[in-house]
């Protein structure tokens, strides 16, 4: 799935995953970065992949129980003392 961007300068994204790409390969494991493909096709407008199995901030927000992001992480995997709550702090830091 792909984002399309009108009125927005995308080359500076592709100048950021560039740079994520490359600290990627000089640091390697335990830091983990998901770099995704951008096509910036002129100069106010691209195209942006979505990261898989991934929601936005925005949708989130749009949630009607959604209060803040600590929240929404407790309430889906438990506090970061469970197995469950601390793999997914562990993934998203």
């Amino acid at each position: 799935p792909l984002l399309s961007k009108a009125n927005d300068d995308v080359r500076q994204e592709v100048f950021v995953m560039q740079l994520l790409r490359l600290l990627e390969r000089a640091f390697p494991a335990p830091l983990w970065l998901r770099p995704y493909a951008i096509l910036s096709t002129g100069p106010r407008s691209g195209l942006i992949e979505f990261s898989p199995n991934t929601q936005s901030l925005h949708a989130l927000k749009k949630l009607p129980r959604f209060g803040s992001l600590e929240e929404h992480f407790l309430d889906h995997y438990g506090d970061a003392s469970s197995p469950r709550g601390a793999a997914a702090r562990h993934n998203f830091v």
